[in-house]
């Protein structure tokens, strides 16, 4: 087998394959991605390109050494769309509350769930929205009812409860 080049690599189906199941991966994980399928495609492309020289069939196959380029590209590339610098471009973000933090483990898994926070509360009523807004803000249930002038068996009995259920049929334990 002699040297590999690009046309080669592009024209395995396994390549082929392998890179359009992540892109197709990354944006059910990651919906807001969505618009950019065609740029990670691309990019991910352009990263088995800038790796074709390090390629040996001696130490793997040709399949095994992409999935690896592949795999470790698309951590970078979502890295790249995550980052502040892209996202303040793309997304409204709003500050990530400390709580939300202990629920993930890395900048990628934090932007995700306050996203899906925001998505619920985005739905919620004017007064739900607001109890959420002062509960994330660090305010007491009693606080909450004072503010909203709510006594604080009809927060919990009519709004509290709404949430949890709510909160806890879209996966969030706490």
């Amino acid at each position: 087998m002699g040297t590999i080049n690009f046309e080669d690599v592009y024209a395995n189906a396994y390549v082929r394959e392998s890179v359009e199941s992540l892109v197709s991966t990354t944006v059910r994980q990651y919906p807001m991605l969505d618009n950019y399928q065609d740029d990670i495609r691309q990019e991910l492309w352009l990263a088995i390109n800038k790796h074709i020289p390090q390629f040996s069939p001696e130490k793997s196959n040709l399949n095994t050494f992409c999935r690896i380029v592949l795999e470790s590209a698309l951590k970078e590339i979502r890295r790249g769309y995550f980052s502040n610098r892209c996202i303040s471009e793309r997304v409204n973000t709003a500050p990530i509350n400390e709580e939300l933090a202990a629920y993930s483990h890395d900048d990628i898994d934090r932007f995700v769930l306050c996203k899906e926070v925001n998505a619920l509360v985005e739905d919620l009523s004017p007064i739900r929205k607001k109890i959420c807004e002062l509960l994330m803000d660090g305010h007491s249930m009693n606080d909450v009812a004072r503010i909203l002038h709510i006594p604080i068996g009809s927060l919990y009995k009519h709004h509290i409860s709404a949430l949890r259920i709510l909160f806890t049929k879209a996966g969030f334990k706490k």
